[in-house]
């Protein structure tokens, strides 16, 4: 969108941004396609992306003491907030591992809805 002053960066907006989000994104980063894959791929798939969540968490609690520790003697307290801060980013990353995975169990089970057996999720 645009105004007076300021014309849109686009003429068509809607299509031009799609087209450059589909171009940014790497090939490696892009959303595979759910739909193509077996019932086995999605529940292994959703079991290791929660997993890798949890470690992210681990990793980062570990990283976190590691960082605290290293540093106390030279910084003292001001090594907390560094600890922190680069405990709070792993951790952060965790959740879009934990996103994808809800993502794929929403996608599990409604296949296997439509199979007629019961749900992953209680």
């Amino acid at each position: 969108t645009g105004s007076r002053f300021h014309p849109p960066l686009f003429p068509n907006t809607h299509t031009a941004r799609d087209s450059i989000r589909d171009r940014m994104v790497c090939a490696c980063c892009r959303s595979p396609d759910y739909d193509s894959m077996g019932t086995e791929d999605l529940a292994s798939k959703k079991k290791n992306f929660f997993w890798y969540g949890i470690g992210n968490i681990c990793s980062a609690l570990g990283i976190m003491a590691a960082i605290i520790g290293s540093l106390w003697g030279t910084l003292g307290a001001g090594a907390i907030g560094i600890g922190i801060g680069v405990g709070a980013g792993l951790s952060g990353g965790a959740f879009g591992m934990f996103a994808e995975s809800s993502k794929i169990g929403k996608v599990l089970d409604e296949r296997l809805k439509k199979q007629g057996l019961p749900s992953e999720t209680p």
